[in-house]
């Protein structure tokens, strides 16, 4: 057991930096705003209604705005119907939010990471069962 907690630990660094994503309002053109993103909300208002549509593979040209539509499930992320095509006119849309990786959450997770090696590399090399020879 004690040979797999530095793999774990690893790993459980790793799973951690999809967290420094987030979904944040942009103000600028769909155009503009979807290009090289993977995943949008987009909240377009048509005759009167208001639908919001989580898409996956998002795209835009200079006057509709669609993709993948998927539904939103907290613990087990996005599930989305490759079948399926959405899409609306580029001036129905309201509101536009994209993922956006924060730097600041990155270098975080990566800096306790290295900080912890750091740690189990000099308490191995402390411990009297840590012979390198």
């Amino acid at each position: 057991m004690r040979s797999l907690r530095r793999p774990i630990a690893a790993l459980l660094l790793v799973w951690y930096l999809p967290a420094c994503t987030s979904f944040q309002p942009t103000d600028v053109a769909p155009q503009r705003a979807l290009n090289g993103t993977s995943r949008a909300i987009v909240t377009v208002a048509t005759g009167g209604a208001t639908e919001t549509v989580y898409l996956d593979d998002p795209w835009a040209t200079a006057d509709s705005v669609g993709g993948t539509p998927c539904s939103v499930h907290t613990s087990s992320g996005w599930r989305c119907d490759p079948a399926g095509r959405w899409s609306a006119p580029a001036e129905a849309v309201v509101a536009l939010q994209t993922k956006k990786t924060n730097p600041g959450g990155v270098i975080a997770v990566v800096a306790i990471g290295v900080g912890l090696a750091i740690v189990g590399l000099v308490a191995m090399s402390s411990s009297p069962y840590f012979n390198p020879d």
